[in-house]
């Protein structure tokens, strides 16, 4: 099976009409925030750090669904089924929840019992407490339709998959207006989880015919032959793929966190002033890698040498005109906040535009090259990579707070860690396409 460039044309087009809307959506959040909450920065910075949190929380699966796509891609370039392995990693994402609704209880119990700073998100909402568990046992294992469509080539679905619970919370935003509930942030929380439960079964739904292909008469003996083995090599194979996914998030995707530990809940919101803008070319172009890894990981195992050298020429390529839209994104941006805020809501510091644009642009280059050493399995290679990076940010961040600088931490730290991690990828990515053949 082979992934001609119609397919890989479509399937990029489809995942920037989705992350159009995608943008539009996460932009006109901030601005409904402002009004549902009457403009309460606790509550505001209270609900973006929940949502980074719940990210963080779906994420940590050991890599099975990674790991379920690339072993989805390897039975369909042998035209086998693979039902075997949708069952091993459902089993096995189940089990992994479980554990993981122990852990988080024990520590979400411990956060709350402690100051931490001005505003205890789970002390001042203990009934978000209840909400992540239920993304743990529910979301969770079901979050592998999502991996399996890419697997499948249906990128755009699967995008579109993470949108509509978003798209919801938009809607649902201008529906209530301004809140006058007594639990305000429950009330989102339960819609979120409620459209994320329903899309992932919508997603293992257009993924049906998958089923029928792997012959599902067989499916008990499967679901025995894998309970009794106990997933341990699921868990081991899946494991780099957890590390990357795991360093990425800390590392520069949900910086919430940081700010939520470390520092007072209003800087939240003061991130995403600058991070939703520029966050449509870095996690844009995150989305439109994804074809790229699945073609270019197909391309190289039907040893086609030409056609894999193209896709990576391709996939590199994008970052070009990224980088001259970064550049007037950063010349009109104070303009955009006007429009988007309000006018004079926000001034924009022009050292932190540097930063953010920088932090774009070594994203960007960091997912084209994954997506390239990804398509070569060098997985492995990218995990301990990340994990050196992710080190290095956590001591710039130590060393920063030490000093006397008046300069945003978080963002310092993360930009020196991107820093090192596109140059050890880019020369990683050089040889192997010099020594390709």
């Amino acid at each position: 099976m082979a992934i001609t460039n119609i397919t890989l044309t479509n399937n990029i087009i489809g995942l920037f009409v989705v992350k159009v809307f995608s943008m539009l959506a996460s932009l006109a959040l901030i601005p409904l925030l402002n009004n549902y909450f009457e403009s309460d920065l606790n509550l505001i910075g209270g609900w973006l750090a929940f949502a980074s949190l719940i990210a963080v929380i779906s994420s940590i699966d050991l890599g099975i669904g990674n790991r379920l796509k690339n072993d989805i891609l390897n039975r369909l370039s042998q035209k086998k089924g693979y039902l075997d392995l949708i069952i091993e990693s459902f089993c096995a994402q189940l089990i992994v929840a479980i554990l993981l609704s122990v852990i988080f209880t024990v520590w979400a119990l411990y956060y709350k019992s402690t100051l931490g700073s001005d505003y205890n998100l789970l002390k001042e909402n203990p009934e978000l407490i209840y909400i992540s568990l239920a993304y743990i046992l529910l979301a969770m294992p079901l979050k592998l339709s999502f991996f399996i469509l890419q697997a499948r080539q249906a990128n755009a679905l699967s995008s579109l998959v993470v949108f509509i619970p978003q798209l919801l919370i938009v809607f649902a935003l201008i529906f209530f207006g301004t809140y006058s509930y007594t639990y305000p942030l429950l009330q989102l929380a339960t819609i979120h989880l409620l459209a994320t439960v329903m899309v992932y079964f919508g997603a293992f739904f257009l993924s049906r015919d998958a089923f029928r292909a792997s012959q599902i008469e067989n499916i008990k003996l499967i679901l025995t032959k894998t309970l009794l083995s106990g997933n341990v090599n699921r868990f081991f194979r899946g494991f780099p793929f957890f590390v990357i996914q795991m360093s990425i998030i800390f590392l520069y995707s949900n910086n919430e966190i940081f700010y939520l530990v470390y520092g007072q809940i209003q800087d939240v919101v003061y991130y995403q002033y600058y991070f939703r803008p520029f966050s449509f070319f870095s996690v844009g172009l995150s989305l439109v890698s994804l074809p790229f890894w699945s073609a270019i990981r197909l391309s190289h195992l039907n040893h086609e040498a030409l056609r894999t050298r193209q896709l990576c020429s391709y996939v590199l390529s994008l970052n070009i005109p990224i980088f001259f839209l970064i550049i007037l994104l950063c010349y009109f941006f104070q303009s955009i906040l006007d429009l988007w805020l309000g006018s004079g809501f926000y001034l924009a510091d022009s050292f932190n535009l540097l930063l953010f644009s920088m932090l774009s642009i070594l994203v960007c280059l960091m997912h084209s090259l994954s997506s390239i050493l990804s398509g070569f399995d060098l997985i492995s290679f990218q995990a301990k990579t990340l994990v050196f990076g992710f080190l290095v940010k956590l001591f710039v961040f130590g060393c920063l707070q030490l000093s006397d600088l008046d300069v945003d931490y978080v963002v310092v730290s993360t930009v020196v860690g991107l820093l090192l991690i596109v140059t050890i990828l880019s020369c990683k990515t050089a040889a192997i396409l010099k020594s390709y053949s």
